[in-house]
């Protein structure tokens, strides 16, 4: 886009400029005998402009809308990349299970990098481009993340306890605060009360269901779809349906359809 505007100011179209298209000498070369005017202003100031006439000018317009068209091109391919990094980084980063024997202090290697990557990524946006061409890249960055956190504890995780959705509760936080420092306002919302009603229980899960139906609920609340408020069922009873104990195993799997029942009563599911 730099380039673009700086060329547009050498436009110029002269009734003097002949088509150089006509311009040729014995072997068939052309012949540029003059490609630069320059025009001296009424103050005096002397500014250099490249001759055209009607034809050349044409051309010559092509060429800064292809300048123009690749800046839009180039501000699109980072705004995606950075997207598609941060899907990678999240996807792969949450293990299979979270049904850890202890209480973990440090928040998942994949999203420490994921941190870093922004970081590094947010510098050099911050030095190369323009406020507004940054802002296009990074606003919605969270709200994807946001969504790809949730999604991936209510479909890719299969065992959840209190000691993993303490850790789980740390990656979202520690993503959050990274991402406050490069989009402004950013919130991982939905992800944070999705673990938060894993950890208030399968009773709290149904009341925020039945809420939602009554519009009394939370917005968050009301964002979650039948399929995310069953996988937290799910997770709820996880650790007690993978019991070796085949009673505690049963009698979580009854519990668990008796509430998948009430459930889709209140969201309109049968």
């Amino acid at each position: 886009k730099w380039l673009a505007a700086k060329l547009v100011q050498l436009r110029h179209i002269s009734d003097r400029t002949t088509d150089s298209s006509h311009r040729h000498d014995s072997s068939g070369r052309f012949q540029h005998k003059r490609r630069w005017t320059l025009v001296s202003s009424a103050e005096a100031r002397t500014d250099v402009y490249l001759p055209l006439n009607q034809d050349t000018a044409v051309a010559f317009d092509s060429v800064i809308t292809s300048y123009q068209n690749l800046a839009t091109l180039v501000l699109r391919t980072l705004h995606l990349e950075l997207r598609t990094h941060a899907i990678h980084r999240i996807r792969y980063s949450l293990r299979p299970s979270y049904a850890l024997d202890q209480l973990l202090d440090t928040p998942d290697s994949g999203i420490l990098a994921l941190n870093a990557d922004l970081v590094a990524f947010d510098e050099e946006l911050a030095l190369h481009f323009r406020p507004t061409s940054h802002r296009f890249i990074i606003t919605g960055l969270a709200a994807l993340a946001d969504a790809l956190l949730v999604d991936a504890a209510a479909h890719h995780i299969a065992a959840l306890n209190a000691n993993g959705a303490g850790r789980l509760q740390l990656d979202v936080l520690v993503l959050q605060q990274n991402l406050k420092n490069i989009e402004p306002g950013a919130s991982l919302a939905r992800a944070a009360r999705f673990l938060d009603l894993f950890a208030e229980g399968p009773d709290a899960v149904l009341a925020a269901a039945k809420a939602a139906r009554e519009g009394g609920g939370e917005a968050a609340d009301k964002a979650f779809g039948y399929e995310e408020m069953r996988a937290l069922l799910e997770l709820c009873y996880s650790e007690r349906l993978g019991s070796e104990r085949r009673d505690v195993a049963g009698s979580a799997k009854k519990g668990l359809d008796e509430l998948v029942a009430l459930l889709g009563e209140y969201m309109g599911r049968t």
